[in-house]
């Protein structure tokens, strides 16, 4: 599996939970492999304002 495959599963879940207190997934990150200057991940919004990232590592 591809790190971009995994991260839109990962995105989809979150998506698709329908939590509510989660405002916002978001995906960041420009590089498409682990360990570069701008990983690749995922952003979940609290609606309290915190944040939850999963971002790929080497």
């Amino acid at each position: 599996m591809q790190v971009s495959q995994a991260l839109d599963l990962m995105e989809a879940l979150f998506r698709a939970a329908e939590h509510p207190d989660i405002t916002a997934v978001e995906r960041y990150g420009r590089d498409d492999q682990p360990g570069g200057q701008s990983p690749p991940g995922v952003k979940v919004v609290h609606r309290s304002g915190s944040t939850g990232v999963l971002w790929a590592a080497a």
